[in-house]
């Protein structure tokens, strides 16, 4: 199975919060460190060098399963709502080379 590393920086301050970047996707985990390791003297990240984490993901597999769900205000809640409507087909023209 193809693995690719995903590079993800993350900046956590009084000021920010925590305010989250995805950096770039990878072929090698020396290919994400090494892309960590120039950024760290890049404006911004020189400050929070520690912000960088390498996490590998498999290629071409769904890695968030659960759904998700949204609290509105004013709205009734329906816990266990089945999306029970069609949802639109995903366009891969955005894609196209």
């Amino acid at each position: 199975m193809e693995t690719a590393y995903v590079l993800h920086h993350v900046r956590s301050d009084d000021e920010h919060a925590e305010d989250p970047k995805l950096i770039g996707v990878y072929s090698s985990p020396s290919r994400a460190e090494a892309a960590a390791k120039r950024l760290r003297q890049a404006p911004g990240f020189c400050d929070h060098p520690d912000g960088f984490t390498i996490d590998p993901y498999p290629v071409d597999e769904d890695h968030w399963r659960e759904g998700f769900g949204s609290y509105r205000p004013n709205m009734d809640i329906q816990a266990d709502h089945p999306c029970g409507r069609s949802a639109p087909a995903i366009s891969s023209s955005f894609y196209k080379s």
